[in-house]
């Protein structure tokens, strides 16, 4: 397979929610928070600590379901941590946005092909890697139609367009020990506590065309696996 080897994604949280790391060298993942993406200021840091040089990033404007949707449409920030060569696709080491449409495939996420859509590499960091053992801090502002991201103070991003709004998510494709710790917005968390009392009860394992997947905090409709593509 594309990605043989490479397991379901699964992430830890902290006691405060206020990070969360996914641990095992892993499918496609997003872990998503339980606020908007859009019309508030976002800051969150991003450290992987193993050498693993694939990807790591956040997710913007997802909606619950997208998962598994064809109609879907949501923004990911994706940055790879060198150049590399999977099952004849090709992954260019830096920093890049593209939008999503429809289901998700391993395949495309790893080259941003077909409906994985390029959108800009970044000012800086658009051919450079992430260094395992920095922690580098994302901000992140968003409306309908505009997109600014800035890496440790520096504009990456100044877009201007038509932006799927919706919830906020981090993402993990490939990189073992990828750890997110959010400082903005004040009050809020990562990830919805998995043993809060309103907690869904779902089972321990489903699956999805034979896809396993973990299981995690929100509504049947927001943890699927479809291609590899996980959501917790």
């Amino acid at each position: 397979t594309f990605v043989s080897g490479h397991n379901p994604p699964v992430w830890v949280a902290s006691a405060d929610l206020l990070s969360t790391e996914q641990v095992g060298n892993n499918l496609p993942g997003m872990h998503m928070a339980e606020f908007p993406g859009e019309g508030h200021p976002i800051e969150v840091t991003f450290q992987a600590s193993s050498g693993d040089d694939d990807f790591g990033g956040v997710v913007l404007g997802y909606q619950a379901g997208e998962s598994t949707s064809a109609s879907a449409e949501y923004l990911l920030i994706d940055w790879k941590g060198a150049d590399q060569t999977q099952g004849g696709q090709f992954a260019p080491e830096g920093l890049a946005v593209s939008r999503i449409t429809g289901v998700a495939d391993p395949r495309d996420l790893w080259g941003h092909t077909n409906n994985v859509v390029e959108l800009a590499r970044g000012n800086v960091f658009g051919s450079d890697g992430w260094t395992p053992g920095t922690a580098y801090d994302f901000r992140i502002e968003q409306t309908a139609t505009t997109l600014q991201i800035w890496v440790d103070g520096v504009l990456e991003f100044d877009l201007v367009g038509t932006f799927p709004t919706g919830r906020f998510g981090v993402y993990s494709f490939s990189t073992t020990d990828c750890a997110y710790t959010l400082t903005q917005p004040a009050g809020e968390s990562i990830c919805i506590d998995v043993a809060a009392p309103d907690a869904p009860t779902v089972p321990d394992q489903v699956s999805y065309d034979g896809l396993p997947v973990i299981t995690g905090s929100y509504d049947a409709d927001d943890l699927a696996v479809v291609q590899g593509l996980s959501v917790q």
